[in-house]
């Protein structure tokens, strides 16, 4: 038999079964909202594969997640890398968000922006009204919770993200964890677009440097190419100067070779650094004389004079010219001395600063030994045409006075006054011998062609008994 249930039963099964078509509902309606953010997600991620500008990024960011109807209202505020305002978006939030963003924009973050910041978590704010009284969007919320988060990658962080709901779904973690994924992906989003800036910017940075050394390489290629006809020109220039400064130094070595004048140059200290082939036919081989003084080539007996002109550092017209020095010669291993005239002049390079520095001297050494020969038997001549005319003019001025004194002798030999017993009688042939041998010495006089010399007394006179030739 089945018991009808009492009246307080039937109340309570009532109540229970509007507490659970209650909580159905509040299940369902859950459940719509979730779906609502997981739509608002899936949304956002694919704008984020697709959208490359930043702040279309941004806005559309905040327009899906109000569009979905998974929040009332959003807004998005982007710091630089001094942790300034950069930019700022929203959605839903009409006129009210320019004093917001101007009082964030001058520093003053508001009470969920600071701890978000701070912490790196959702911040729920369940009465913004009341709570954030210093808000200027706190009036816009009415009986909404607010979730704020910091938009953070790697460490660093590019802004904040906020957003409004109903209360009741405000403490749930299954949307605080939501809510928090959306932040991450929109901070992801902007480290992404940061790399890719950087990589355009360093891609931009690497294509105008790679323009610019294209340029340079272009420009240096053409001097290069300019560089290189002009390399080749004056190899050119050069290769036909080494031809000509051979054929010239050939033509120099013949000349030189071909002069019987001795040329050579010494170095700072008088050491001889070249001599010509012509020192070969007094003896030597110019390589035995190359680093020896030339100096010691000098007799001695000129040596004082010929230190100063031999080595002459002098140029032009001060410089040593026909300075006659005897020098040594070998003729089969007998050394003689020969005289030579020699010129000289100071050989000079100039320096870096355009200054004049000695590097030495040049000069020629000539031959004068025959001339020297030829001077001594010219002076011979003259001298013994000087005897000859004044050997002719004696015998010429004593001939006459011979004459009468020998005439006066004769007579005075036949004068009959003059005899035996007078004491001129033995004085009279004397005379006249002596005069006939001072007509002896006239003739010998007239017939001298040359002559010797012979001591006599402190000097010397003419050996008239000398016969010569």
């Amino acid at each position: 038999m089945r018991i009808k249930p009492s009246y307080e039963e039937l109340e309570r099964n009532l109540i229970k079964l509007n507490k659970e078509a209650a909580n159905y509902k509040k299940a369902e309606e859950k459940i719509k909202h979730l779906n609502l953010i997981l739509s608002a997600i899936r949304n956002v991620n694919l704008l984020i594969t697709k959208e490359k500008d930043r702040d279309s990024l941004l806005q559309r960011a905040c327009d899906i997640l109000v569009e979905t109807r998974g929040y009332f209202n959003t807004w998005i505020v982007l710091f630089d890398d001094f942790g300034k305002i950069l930019t700022a978006k929203d959605s839903g939030l009409s006129k009210l968000f320019a004093p917001f963003y101007n009082q964030m924009k001058y520093g003053k973050l508001t009470r969920c922006a600071t701890k978000a910041l701070n912490k790196f978590t959702v911040i729920v704010t369940k009465n913004p009204l009341s709570s954030c009284k210093d808000c200027p969007l706190s009036s816009m919320y009415g009986e909404r919770a607010a979730m704020t988060a910091a938009l953070v990658c790697r460490e660093k962080v590019y802004g904040l993200l906020s957003a409004s709901i109903p209360v009741h779904f405000s403490a749930e973690k299954v949307e605080i964890h939501l809510f928090k994924e959306v932040a991450d992906d929109i901070a992801y989003a902007l480290y992404t677009l940061k790399i890719e800036e950087k990589n355009k910017r360093a891609e931009k940075e690497i294509r105008e440097h790679r323009d610019h050394l294209e340029k340079i390489v272009n420009k240096r290629t053409i001097e290069l190419s300019r560089t290189n006809e002009q390399l080749q020109q004056e190899i050119y220039y050069r290769s036909k100067i080494a031809i000509q400064l051979d054929q010239s130094k050939r033509q120099f070595s013949s000349i030189i070779k071909s002069v019987p004048d001795i040329i050579y140059r010494l170095d700072i200290f008088g050491c001889i650094t070249f001599i010509s082939d012509s020192v070969k036919s007094y003896g030597y081989q110019p390589e035995e004389l190359l680093g020896t003084y030339l100096l010691d080539l000098v007799h001695p007996e000129d040596k004082k004079e010929a230190a100063y002109k031999i080595e002459d550092r002098r140029t032009g017209d001060r410089s040593t010219r026909l300075f006659e020095v005897r020098l040594l010669t070998k003729d089969e291993s007998i050394h003689r001395y020969k005289f030579f005239s020699l010129s000289s002049e100071g050989l000079y390079i100039s320096d870096e600063t355009k200054k004049d520095v000695f590097q030495g001297t040049q000069g020629i050494a000539r031959d004068i030994a025959d001339k020297k020969r030829a001077q001594e038997e010219q002076f011979k001549h003259e001298k013994l045409q000087g005897v000859l005319e004044l050997a002719g003019t004696v015998c010429h001025e004593l001939n006459q006075p011979f004459q009468i004194i020998s005439g006066y002798a004769e007579l005075m030999m036949m004068d009959k006054g003059i005899n035996e017993n007078s004491k001129f009688y033995t004085l009279i042939p004397k005379i006249k011998k002596q005069i006939d041998r001072m007509g002896q010495i006239t003739q010998k006089l007239n017939q001298i062609t040359e002559y010797k010399t012979k001591n006599y007394l402190e000097g010397t006179i003419i050996d008239l008994d000398l016969k010569l030739g």
